[in-house]
């Protein structure tokens, strides 16, 4: 018997206890299941038994591949766990004395229709798309342009790599802190702040993200540009390509790998945004500021009995964004060429 088996059996056991009446476990969301770790059920003990008899080591593992399995299974409970919370009704105090043996209530998904009706959550996701495709855009265009200037036989070329970098060393507090002090600086000539109104806000998100991403984009865009071969850029010269031509039809086409990794990591980014946001405008005014991620946190600690609806928007925020990178990742694989 396997170590994923005695999981199984272990949630088996503790559901049908449950529902014969017995008594639950103290700890539902970090209730263990595999071997080697201590466990109420007496059937997984006498399990553990067998297996010491059986020769199995004192952790109760036998190898690697029964270890990995193991902690997948736990985990994949551990989602399923949080995806069916966001699916009950109720607060969280309730929900958290209730697990796998939990008694059975009625599914509704009145969490998602709520979530789905605040009118905040949906300015957040458009806030938060909007954001995500002008830095894509923005911070793809700059990096790679650097990287291209950088590659040349141009003096203080390293000084300038590692300058450009530098802003992606800083934590996102720190540097939401900074540019708020800078951009609040400027506009104060104007009477304006950044908590003026959401559009002051949204341009010092852009500038900031903006300027702490582009350094490391630059870096990938400079691996790959590196690593382009010299015999067709040669003979694109030879056959009389202008720059404009050869950019176009020939270095832009072999960096598309390249323009995928930091296109990902660019849109990703953007939608999980939350410690610059934090720092530069928590949501002033009015929350009309906030990201997703801002929005989520905010619904699930600061509202009360809104819990259910936090984790349905968590639920929504992951399957949106793991679309979204699916698509940009599908997108511009098929434009990949080979030289």
């Amino acid at each position: 018997m396997t170590t994923f088996d005695i999981s199984c059996h272990a949630v088996y056991y503790d559901e049908c206890k449950y529902r014969k009446g017995g008594e639950q476990s103290s700890d539902p969301l970090i209730r263990p299941t595999i071997a080697g770790i201590p466990h109420r059920g007496a059937a997984v003990i006498g399990m553990e038994k067998e297996r010491k008899q059986a020769g199995y080591d004192q952790h109760g593992w036998q190898g690697d591949t029964e270890m990995v399995g193991a902690v997948c299974a736990a985990n994949v409970r551990r989602i399923h766990y949080w995806i069916r919370r966001s699916i009950h009704h109720g607060r969280l105090p309730e929900l958290l004395q209730v697990h796998y043996g939990y008694r059975r209530r009625v599914r509704r998904l009145k969490n998602y229709t709520r979530a789905l009706q605040d009118k905040e959550f949906l300015h957040a996701l458009g806030f938060s798309t909007l954001l995500t495709i002008v830095t894509t855009i923005v911070i793809n265009v700059v990096a790679f342009s650097i990287a291209y200037m950088l590659t040349k036989a141009i003096k203080g070329s390293n000084i300038f790599r590692s300058v450009f970098f530098m802003p992606n060393l800083i934590g996102g507090i720190i540097l939401g802190y900074i540019w708020m002090l800078l951009l609040n600086g400027i506009l104060a000539h104007w009477a304006r702040s950044l908590t003026y109104s959401a559009t002051y806000g949204f341009w010092g998100l852009v500038v900031l993200v903006c300027w702490q991403q582009i350094g490391y984009m630059m870096i990938i865009y400079i691996a790959g540009m590196q690593s382009l071969p010299t015999d067709v850029l040669e003979a694109a010269s030879v056959d009389g390509a202008n720059g404009t031509q050869t950019m176009f039809k020939i270095i832009i086409p072999l960096m598309m790998p390249s323009i995928t990794v930091c296109s990902f990591l660019c849109v990703t980014n953007g939608f999980k945004l939350y410690d610059q946001n934090l720092a530069l405008t928590n949501g002033a005014p009015s929350n009309m500021s906030e990201g997703l991620a801002m929005n989520i946190t905010r619904t699930f600690y600061g509202r009360v009995g809104w819990e259910g609806v936090g984790q349905a928007k968590a639920v929504l925020f992951f399957v949106l964004v793991a679309i979204v990178a699916l698509i940009q990742n599908k997108l511009t694989t098929s434009k990949e060429v080979e030289a």
